[in-house]
């Protein structure tokens, strides 16, 4: 079975984008990618429920999400995160810049 990285889901604006085991640089990356593949979209669902690590480099780019959608106007919503991750995103005060579900 080939290793599952990320995968979208587009719904009108909204685009919900799952994540796979290690969110590390080379993830990041792609997660980049694929979301600059889709124009037109309002509102971004970070899906983590398969994520087990998440290095730092990957924060970045969820911050470039942030900046390219216009900072206070950014819908994105990180979902699902372990508690390893939660603690990460707690200590990077994520919470101030995206909702956490």
């Amino acid at each position: 079975m080939p290793n599952k990285n990320i995968s979208t889901q587009r719904e009108g604006n909204a685009l919900l984008v799952t994540l796979y085991d290690v969110f590390d640089y080379e993830q990041g990356k792609k997660f980049q990618k694929e979301c600059e593949k889709h124009v037109g979209i309002d509102k971004y669902i970070i899906d983590f429920r398969h994520v087990t690590v998440i290095e730092s480099s990957s924060l970045g780019r969820l911050l470039l999400l942030r900046t390219r959608m216009g900072h206070e106007k950014a819908d994105i919503t990180l979902c699902n995160p372990n508690k390893l991750i939660a603690k990460i995103f707690r200590m990077s005060q994520f919470q101030k810049l995206f909702k956490i579900e």
